[in-house]
């Protein structure tokens, strides 16, 4: 009962610490400080609000799950301004992962210190925390594979279809949040079918034959019995002696072979159908099921302009991969906290534990393997200050990988009274020091890094002088701009307006008074050499990063409301 009630206090006080930690992030202005945050809070507004709304705004840049989840409130001014549309799904997924990874630590068997241990690390972790505030997707993956993961080990151990059936569902929903989630969804799905065979399954037949004798009467069920078996003998030419019972057969090949099948596709029914759902989406409205991944808009587009540009240093190189999402890791957890979760992941392995315990742990490090590859094969990007292009760029990939330290760290010091008092002082003096001397790196990237472009101030002219009239731009790199802005999204022609966008590429004159763009962007390259364009309109702001046309004569739209 007090074990119980000590769960209970370590929920409410999870719960407690989100709201606080988002207030903290809020006071000091850093909600919004990620263009990717102001952009995914765009992509649900424009289902809602713009100058052609509906479902097909949520695009297919990122995958759908979290806009979907932003509409239940992001209609609402304030949601939306704020960044709460968006919030307020990191702060619930922040609070679902310490409720999993709890029950994860009871199924390693922690002792409450462990389990305190685990809670501490990943709670208080302050690019946890920070991340847990904002309107990003990272808390949410998290969430969904942490979720995934503890009824996959519990499947494990237990052997029980509504287990399997919970891991089916958090795995429908991590493929729909990020792409990560597709790699563990194939990681599971594949060992799923080695535990099944690999397993020795104790069943008791005659409580079978009772059982089934409930229903059926023995004449009956032994005219089924031998039906089923003459079956199997002339389908698989299987060689079973006459005089066969239930309980050698449940020990054979055969039996292992179709309760694989069984186990795999009552699990993989929901990420193949997730995924079939986005080739479809992308087929219906883009017209190529494999738009997400080859479309002008695809992570595989912007990463080839920048190995273009010799900026994708770690493509076809598996030493500096490694060694980039190691660090990753490192800049986000700490050191020392990373050097003792390490330590507990590797004893895991150490201990005597069954191939199919190892087989379901092996699912917490499929964050590792998967954006190790994903920066080798040149599909994913890391940037650290120390390598060029020298500044800071998704280091925020390295969060993904802290549920996993942190259950390290529980292995380690569960059932150790000396090691659960030094990491937790080296913890505490870690995050301590992290919070003192700024060291957290997702605000240093929001902030200072490439993921925050500064496009405030051409927003906030625009707010001021560029209310009276339609504005083209590319939202594909102007997004932040737009919400900066603080204007409706119906002032905005960007590429998911239909004829508003189509037409003004070709002349402006006729819907745009202003137009937003830089060098290289989808209006850069329409316009650059247009003659319309040249006559008709002048410079009136020169940004850091970007600049704002003026027509150079009035036109007049009615804006829809």
């Amino acid at each position: 009962m007090k074990k119980e009630k000590l769960k209970k206090l370590i929920y409410l006080f999870s719960v407690v610490l989100s709201i606080c930690a988002w207030y903290s992030f809020k006071v000091q202005n850093l909600i919004l400080s990620y263009n990717d945050a102001r952009s995914h809070l765009n992509i649900a507004r424009r289902v809602v609000d713009g100058l052609n709304p509906g479902i097909a705004q949520l695009g297919s840049v990122w995958l759908p799950l979290p806009h979907i989840l932003e509409l239940l409130t992001i209609w609402n001014n304030f949601f939306y301004r704020t960044g709460l549309s968006g919030s307020i799904i990191s702060m619930l997924s922040f609070v679902g992962t310490i409720y999993f990874l709890v029950k994860i630590g009871e199924l390693l068997r922690f002792d409450f210190k462990g389990i305190i241990i685990t809670v501490l690390v990943f709670a208080f972790n302050p690019n946890v925390l920070y991340m847990q505030s904002i309107p990003m997707t990272e808390l949410l993956l998290i969430y969904t594979q942490i979720g995934s993961i503890y009824f996959f080990i519990k499947w494990v151990k237990k052997d029980r279809i509504l287990s399997l059936i919970f891991l089916g569902i958090y795995t429908f929903l991590s493929v729909l949040t990020r792409y990560d989630g597709w790699f563990t969804f194939f990681y599971i799905s594949f060992a799923i079918i080695l535990i099944t065979i690999i397993k020795k399954y104790k069943v008791q037949p005659e409580k079978i034959k009772k059982s089934v004798s409930t229903i059926l009467s023995p004449e009956i069920y032994l005219k089924i019995d031998k039906i089923f078996l003459e079956f199997f003998k002339k389908l698989y030419t299987y060689k079973i002696d006459i005089n066969f019972n239930l309980k050698d057969y449940l020990k054979n090949t055969l039996y292992k072979r179709v309760r694989a099948e069984s186990n795999f596709i009552l699990y993989s029914v929901w990420g193949f159908f997730a995924i079939f759902l986005w080739l479809l989406w992308n087929w219906l409205i883009f017209y190529d099921p494999l738009f997400f991944l080859n479309g002008a808009f695809s992570a595989k587009s912007q990463q080839e302009i920048l190995y273009s540009e010799g900026r994708l240093l770690t493509k076809g190189s598996i030493d500096l991969a490694a060694i980039t999402y190691v660090v990753a890791v490192v800049k986000n957890s700490g050191l020392l906290v990373f050097l003792f979760g390490f330590l507990g992941i590797i004893k895991i392995f150490f201990k005597r534990r069954s191939i199919t315990f190892i087989l379901s742990f092996l699912a917490l490090l499929s964050p590792l393997v998967f954006n190790i590859f994903s920066l080798y094969l040149g599909h994913s990007v890391i940037h650290l200050p120390s390598i060029p292009p020298y500044t800071w760029f998704n280091i925020r990939y390295g969060l993904i990988f802290i549920p996993t330290i942190a259950l390290g760290c529980g292995i380690l010091v569960s059932k150790k009274e000396f090691l659960f008092i030094l990491i937790l002082a080296i913890t505490t003096m870690q995050y301590t020091y992290m919070y003192i001397k700024k060291d957290i790196v997702t605000i240093e990237d929001a902030t200072k890094g490439a993921s925050g472009y500064y496009l405030d101030d051409i927003g906030t002219w625009a707010n001021k002088n560029a209310n009276d009239g339609l504005i083209l731009v590319a939202a594909s790199s102007h997004d932040s701009f737009i919400f900066v802005s603080g204007l409706s999204l119906n002032h905005f022609i960007t590429e998911g307006t239909g004829r508003y966008w189509k037409k003004s590429l070709i002349d402006p004159t006729i819907y745009a008074t202003y137009i937003v763009m830089h060098d290289g962007d989808l209006v850069d390259k329409a316009l650059k050499h247009n003659f319309i364009f040249a006559q008709n309109y002048h410079l009136v702001y020169k940004g850091n990063f970007a600049n704002i046309y003026k027509i150079n004569r009035p036109i007049t739209i009615n804006i829809p409301k």
